[in-house]
């Protein structure tokens, strides 16, 4: 049986959706015109910085998804009062990594789709909550690029379980823009690190991109 076909407001630059009333939390998707859903679709969560510039994060990865068969997710997290929060897993009863699960799976039951694969792409700050949602729900990524993360990149969460540890180590991490010792932990625990050295915040995101390409390609 065929899937229904797409909305005009289904596809493209969407605008932004609440994840729930009680929740301060939205989120804008790209989705190709082109999206195949009868082929394997891909998922990228692209996690703003600092400066909550969820769309410029989602707009990067536009040639991406229509190259690659796949949706960009670009969540907004509000700036709390206890600042860039959202780097945090919990903060103060919100756990942030429950309400991106949440999003993903809004995103997947309404396109009608299960995603071959998922990368999470985090800039800054994002980069850190992208680090501690990928040690929490290693099973849920494929691939990971953290783009110039503030120092340090806790260990203390790192998987105790072995299939969680055994999962983590099947997920593709890029490091970019930050110090090569960030790494070393995951290094630690038997995950392979793709490091690159480009200290210009305009290399690092687009070498992280190239990273994410390179590995939708392999699907």
């Amino acid at each position: 049986m065929s899937l229904p076909a797409l909305g005009p407001h289904d596809v493209g630059r969407t605008a932004y959706y609440a994840l729930a009333p009680d929740l301060p939390v939205s989120y804008c998707l790209f989705v190709p015109r082109t999206l195949d859903r009868e082929r394997p679709v891909h998922l990228v969560v692209a996690l703003h910085g600092a400066n909550r510039a969820a769309e410029t994060c989602r707009d990067a990865f536009a040639c991406l998804a229509e190259d690659r068969n796949a949706i960009v997710l670009a969540p907004l997290f509000p700036r709390g009062p206890l600042g860039d929060s959202h780097q945090d897993l919990d903060e103060d009863g919100l756990r942030h990594d429950l309400m991106l699960l949440r999003m993903m799976d809004t995103v997947a039951a309404r396109y009608q789709v299960a995603f071959s694969r998922v990368a999470v792409f985090g800039l800054e700050t994002g980069a850190r909550l992208a680090h501690r949602f990928m040690l929490r729900h290693p099973g849920r990524l494929n691939a990971a690029a953290l783009c110039a993360p503030p120092a340090p990149l806790d260990a203390q969460a790192l998987p105790d379980a072995a299939e969680d540890l055994a999962a983590l180590r099947q997920v593709a991490v890029h490091l970019a823009g930050s110090q090569p010792d960030l790494a070393r932990p995951l290094e630690a625990a038997g995950v392979r690190v793709e490091y690159d050295a480009a200290r210009h915040p305009l290399h690092s995101e687009a070498r992280s991109r190239a990273f994410l390409w390179r590995h939708l390609a392999a699907a």
